[in-house]
């Protein structure tokens, strides 16, 4: 499945869609915000929270761009090692 075919998806099938099929990358917390990065077929999503703030969970489906950027900036290389996961 591309993004764009994501995106076009109705909400309750997106989250059906990410529940099945994601795979849990990487953890990024913040002060306020707790976020999660997965990947889904050829392309990231990212799950944000703030429970202090009384966010609930919020998806972002991305390819690149700043928010990939910022998990690039931590040690991501035992996804390309132990996991074998080929990252564009």
């Amino acid at each position: 499945m591309e993004l764009i075919t994501f995106l076009g998806l109705p909400e309750g099938e997106q989250w059906e869609e990410f529940t099945q099929h994601s795979i849990f990358l990487a953890k990024y917390e913040d002060i306020d915000v707790h976020q999660d990065l997965y990947r889904l077929h050829g392309f990231y999503v990212e799950l944000s929270s703030a429970p202090g703030l009384g966010l609930d969970q919020v998806m972002n489906a991305f390819t690149k761009g700043p928010r990939l950027d910022k998990y690039m900036a931590g040690d991501l290389d035992y996804i390309f090692t132990d996991l074998e996961i080929d990252l564009p």
